[in-house]
């Protein structure tokens, strides 16, 4: 007869048996049913097999999860259909999300110092530096967060508050991009942002970027229809609590393919560079831009979208200075982007070192070239005329006495307007080029100026601009109501009359190719910039011929304006523009041609070869007095070709006379229309480019106003183009 304490041992046993018996078929149950696809054995035997893998805690999360929905384990908690980190190795999320992180007040002066420092060394290279922060899901996703208090500040809100209020204002947390999502934007099992995050972030980072780099973007839109989403097994979070099999993450992407398709990529200097193709590049000029990152996973996201939307694009991995990527990529803006919980990087030593070592000119390569073919000519009675040549885009100082006279050198040319003297004084000129030391002194000689006068004024920007052009500029040769109303009418008497030689609808277009001071406005000399015009003359011009019927009336200047950094569009030493800036008056004319053609668009601005030459300086160097002066210009030439015959060889010279005399091109494409060209001298440039698009276009002699009936109905013109300078407006409006 068995004793009661034996019993009772037999019964316990039996018991914990059953238990662990129900809690093994209840683990492999739970985990088989992570494999359903598989289905009957195979999921059984995997389950075994996986349970013997598993830790108990490991077992017990799966367990809890399946019947009751709750998680909480290895430093992941479930909130809502998303899996969030509450620790991490070096960033605590849950005391984040509590507002219980902050950097020491010592750490955020040195994250300001170094975020100054860098702001300060990329400006030496002429780029804005931006920081942006991509935020962590807490961050965003406050209303699914199980812990935490929705109203505390996290740590990177007090960091950017306080930069914010010690002049640091580049530094931007991305989550209001982020929270007003049509999709998830964040990976529900992983501590990051998705694809459809990448693009919301990127559409975010455009808004803040200079708007002379944004401008010429090439637009990046993803439409619903471009959405598209898969579930996969879990991620990183999923992974930490063995769960990867049972909550899938929701993956929300998009073809990155077509983006990818539109630029060239390659690997220098350790950088990958990203080249937009010719034929998706249809904005003007270039767009540079330079971006860094640790966070390789979203930067490999983003990357094929600003390469595609930028026409030159620069990723490096790092957060260090690189004057080789400077060099590299020489971007308008540099774009540094930060994951929050990675926030401290801003702190690293090594980095902060490289951008001191950078403003203390430690990476300077050498002694600024001293300036050269220096002279000194009479300007007016009271000023004189200091012009040079010198390295790049130097800045130059003219020391007269006590006085310090501070100028832009630009394409390796210098002007400066200084005050004249009673008798001969020599003023001392260097020049400094922001990757160099100072040059080495020179020094000319500034002889009296009484009774000089000249037709030329010095600008800024190391431009001179012909005084007769100040009229326009100050509003001074307005057009009087009485003779608008004449003009308008008189030039819907024109139309109507050279449809009837022609025998078609005959259309004018009328280019006016602006001053210089309307493009450059603020490159007006302090004698005339504050009297600059809110209302001119051509704003009456385009405003009394928007509405008349058969007219295209073609006004450049915001259009140049807009693009006027992307090299000289006007001559520094001439009273013309450039074939740059002529480049904006031939896609002017052939865009409004190609309203009638759709066949026919201009060709863009890639597809020149651009080549620059030293020459001899144009026509205000010479109302100037400037003997054997010369200017850098660039000339551009159709990389396959011309197909017009009968065009005057082009020259490469500022001088345009040979373009002067009546002329036939020809392209033999019946397809094309006929035009017959009015012009004056602005009109030079404009050529072989024009001819291109015309079956035949034939110009009058330069300057000949009066419209060569004969010829207009020989040809049977489709139009006729009338190219006149803001300057001559008057001589064309009649």
């Amino acid at each position: 007869m068995k004793k009661p304490a034996v019993k009772i041992t037999v019964t316990v046993l039996a018991a914990l048996a059953a238990v662990l018996l129900a809690f093994h078929i209840t683990a492999v149950a739970v985990i088989a049913s992570e494999y359903e696809g598989e289905g009957g054995f195979s999921a059984f035997f995997r389950a075994e097999s996986e349970l013997g893998k598993l830790k108990l805690s490991e077992v017990l999360v799966k367990i809890k999860y399946k019947f009751t929905g709750k998680l909480s384990y290895n430093g992941v908690e479930l909130g809502g259909e998303y899996l969030f980190p509450t620790s991490g190795e070096a960033f605590d999320y849950k005391a984040d999300a509590e507002g219980r992180l902050s950097f020491s007040e010592e750490e955020s002066r040195a994250i300001l110092e170094n975020l100054t420092d860098r702001r300060a060394a990329y400006a030496l290279d002429r780029a804005e530096y931006y920081v942006f922060v991509v935020p962590n899901s807490q961050s965003v996703l406050k209303d699914e967060l199980p812990f935490g208090d929705k109203n505390a500040l996290s740590r990177a809100e007090k960091l950017e508050a306080y930069l914010k209020e010690n002049g640091f204002g580049h530094f931007v947390i991305l989550d209001e991009a982020l929270k007003n999502r049509e999709y998830a934007a964040y990976h529900n099992t992983e501590n990051s942002i998705n694809e459809y995050g990448a693009y919301l972030s990127f559409q975010s980072i455009v808004t803040y970027l200079p708007e002379q780099l944004t401008r010429r973007m090439n637009g990046i839109n993803i439409g619903k229809d471009d959405i598209k989403t898969y579930y996969s097994d879990g991620r990183d979070l999923a992974e930490k609590v063995k769960l990867q099999r049972v909550i899938k993450n929701k993956n929300v992407f998009y073809d990155t393919s077509v983006f990818e398709a539109m630029f060239d990529k390659s690997t220098v200097s350790g950088l990958t560079v990203c080249k937009l193709k010719d034929e998706y590049n249809d904005f003007l000029g270039s767009s540079c831009l330079l971006i860094e990152s640790y966070d390789k996973n979203e930067l490999d996201m983003m990357k094929p979208l600003f390469a595609a939307a930028f026409s030159d694009t620069c990723f490096k991995d790092s957060l260090s200075y690189s004057g080789k990527a400077a060099e590299i990529a020489a971007p308008s803006a540099v774009v540094c982007l930060i994951r929050e919980d990675r926030l401290s990087v801003l702190l690293n030593e090594y980095d902060a070192e490289t951008y001191k070592n950078k403003l203390e000119g430690k990476n300077d390569s050498g002694t600024t070239d001293a300036p050269h073919n220096v002279s000194a000519v009479p300007m007016t009675p009271r000023t004189a005329l200091i012009a040079g040549e010198c390295e790049g885009d130097s800045d130059i100082f003219i020391e007269d006495g006590d006085e310090v006279y501070g100028v832009k050198g630009v394409c390796g040319r210098f002007f400066a307007e200084i005050p004249a003297a009673t008798k001969e004084k020599n003023v001392r000129i260097t020049a400094k080029s922001n990757k160099k030391a100072l040059s080495d002194p020179v020094y000319v000689t500034v002889r009296t100026t009484s009774g000089a006068s000249c037709d030329a004024d010095v600008g800024g920007f190391s431009m001179l601009y012909y005084t007769q052009t100040v009229r326009d500029y100050i509003g001074a040769n307005l057009f009087s109501e009485k003779r608008l109303s004449s003009v308008k009418s008189g030039f819907e008497s024109y139309i109507s009359r050279i449809r009837k030689l022609t025998g078609k609808k005959t259309k004018v277009i009328f280019l006016v190719a602006p001053d210089p001071l309307s493009v450059y406005p603020d490159a007006a000399s302090e004698k005339h910039i504050y009297k600059r015009a809110k209302y001119t003359r051509l704003d009456q011009a385009a405003e009394a011929f928007s509405d008349v019927e058969g007219l295209v009336f073609l006004d450049l200047r915001e259009q140049m304006k807009l693009n006027s950094d992307i090299g000289k569009l006007f001559y520094q030493t001439d009273t013309h523009w450039t074939e740059l800036g002529a480049y904006f008056g031939y896609r002017a004319v052939i865009s409004a041609i190609g309203e009638d053609y759709p066949g026919i668009s201009p060709a863009s601005l890639t597809a020149f070869d651009i080549t620059e030459k030293t020459v001899l300086a144009g026509d205000l160097a010479e109302f100037t007095g400037l003997v054997g002066f010369t200017e850098n210009v660039q000339f551009l030439t159709l990389s396959s070709g011309y197909k017009a015959v009968g065009v005057p060889e082009k020259p490469e010279t500022i001088d345009r006379s040979v373009y002067a005399s009546a002329f036939t091109s020809r392209t033999g494409n019946a397809a094309y229309p006929t035009a017959l060209v009015i012009r004056d001298s602005y009109s030079a440039n404009l050529f072989p480019m024009l001819c291109e698009h015309f079956n035949t276009l034939y110009c009058q002699p330069m300057w000949d106003t009066d419209t060569d009936e004969v010829k207009l109905a020989e040809l049977h013109a489709d139009y006729v183009i009338i190219v006149c300078s803001e300057r001559n407006l008057d001589t064309y409006v009649r």
